[in-house]
């Protein structure tokens, strides 16, 4: 099932399977297709949220985390 980083629910796993094309920041530290992602926790105000994703912790605004599709099926 495909949704948007931001639906991920906390301490789940997904894969990403598309970043938008526009955002090559996100590209470089890490957020690309097949690569396995954690949501891990968000600030009290929901925003921004925490991730793990190829070893570091990355946090990102909810702006950005919808633009980011992730699959939780077959998720290591």
């Amino acid at each position: 099932m495909l949704i948007p980083l931001s639906k991920l629910l906390p301490n789940h796993a997904g894969t990403i399977t598309e970043v938008p094309p526009n955002h090559p920041r996100l590209a470089g530290i890490g957020f690309t297709p097949g690569t396995a992602i954690v949501r891990l926790y968000s600030a009290p105000s929901g925003s921004p949220t925490a991730y793990l994703v190829r070893g570091a912790v990355v946090a990102l605004r909810t702006s950005d985390a919808d633009r980011i599709l992730v699959s939780t099926e077959d998720c290591p």
